[in-house]
Order: C-alpha cells, then sequence, then structure tokens
C-alpha cells in the first residue's frame, strides 16, 4: 500500500510540471535488475530545477522508489554541471542469510556532477559525458527500520542522437536496519546498462 501512494504521489508531482519543462525517461537493466526512471527540467533565472522518480526492482533482493528535487548548473566552474538538492526514499530489503525484510523512509542530501568530454579527451565521433552522485541519509533523516542510508553512482553515457544517450552506471546502495535488538547492513553493486530518451 505504501508503494501505490508514494507512486500517487510520483504522479502528481509530475501532473503540475508545466509543458514547456525538458522531459526525459530512462530505462536501465542487467541479469536481475530493472530500474526505470523520469525526470523534468525546468530553467530559472539560476539555474535550472531539476525533478525526478525512480522505480529499481532487483530480483529477490530489494526493491526500491525515490523521487527528487534539486538545482543544476554551471556557474562555479564553466564546463562541470553542478546537482544540489534532496532524494526521498522507500526501500524494502531483504537479508540474504534468511527471510528476514525490512523498510526504510527517508530523506537523502543529494549531491551531483556531471562534464562532458572535450574533443581532446574524446576519440569517438559522438558526445561522450560523465556523471557521478552522492544520496545519503543519516540516522535522524531515516525511519521505520532505516537507521541510515547512503548510495553512490558513477556513469558514463554515450550521446548516440541530440535526445537519446546509451548509459552505463555503477551503483552502491548501502542501508542498515535495525528490527527489535536486531541489526543488519545492505551493502549492494549493480552495474546497469541502459538508455534515456528526451522529449
Amino acid at each position: 500500500m505504501k508503494r501505490f501512494g508514494l507512486l500517487g504521489l510520483a504522479l502528481v508531482m509530475f501532473a503540475w510540471i508545466p509543458a514547456y519543462a525538458g522531459m526525459g525517461a530512462g530505462l536501465y537493466v542487467n541479469q536481475s535488475t530493472v530500474a526505470a526512471s523520469l525526470m523534468a527540467d525546468m530553467g530559472t533565472d539560476h539555474g535550472i530545477m531539476t525533478l525526478g522518480g525512480e522505480g529499481v526492482y532487483k530480483d529477490d533482493d530489494y526493491r526500491m522508489l525515490s523521487g527528487l528535487v534539486g538545482v543544476k548548473n554551471d556557474q562555479f566552474m564553466p564546463g562541470i554541471r553542478y546537482l544540489v538538492g534532496f532524494r526521498g526514499f522507500y526501500l524494502e530489503a531483504e537479508d540474504g542469510r534468511s527471510t528476514v525484510e525490512n523498510s526504510a523512509v527517508g530523506i537523502a542530501f543529494l549531491f551531483g556532477m556531471g562534464y562532458e568530454l572535450d574533443a581532446g579527451l574524446n576519440p569517438l565521433p559522438i558526445p561522450v559525458s560523465v556523471e557521478a552522485q552522492f544520496a545519503g541519509a543519516p540516522k535522524p533523516l531515516t525511519w521505520q527500520d532505516g537507521e541510515y542510508y547512503w548510495e553512490a553512482r558513477a556513469g558514463i553515457g554515450f550521446h548516440v542522437l541530440s535526445n537519446a544517450t546509451v548509459r552505463l552506471d555503477l551503483r552502491r546502495l548501502y542501508a542498515n536496519f535495525e528490527e527489535k535488538g536486531r541489526n543488519w547492513t545492505k551493502d549492494d553493486y549493480n552495474l546497469l546498462l541502459g538508455y534515456e530518451i528526451r522529449f
């Protein structure tokens, strides 16, 4: 029921986005995981406001829904795009050593960087970009069974069309759970291949 509530909240969030916002969708997979995202960027006087949502399902391991709000610009160092914001998340994870399943809800601080390789560094005839993100939620911002959560991502994008990108992402998710005095950790690495389109 909680998952449907978060999905409904995400749909409401995207319903009020103006028609002039740049929208994007992504799909990423590997042998055991599927992830899908929806993003919207809106220009402001101080940069770009970005809103997004993502769902991740890893076979019999964990399921996660998240939404983010942040701002992006390259004013601090031209050529490097910075992202600062927040990520709200709902995570259900299973302990691989038993049938125990716990959940965590929280609000994480989010920081990211992106850079499109210049011609001198890019040997390919298409634009290539590299990106990294870090999100972390300490104990005061993680509820239910969760104690804390953090996630790091690094990826490379091959811009095969002006509005389509093939991506290879490496993600690490780390979450600590405690229930009735039992403490355990989900530490997961995931390499995902997918593509993103803009419309």
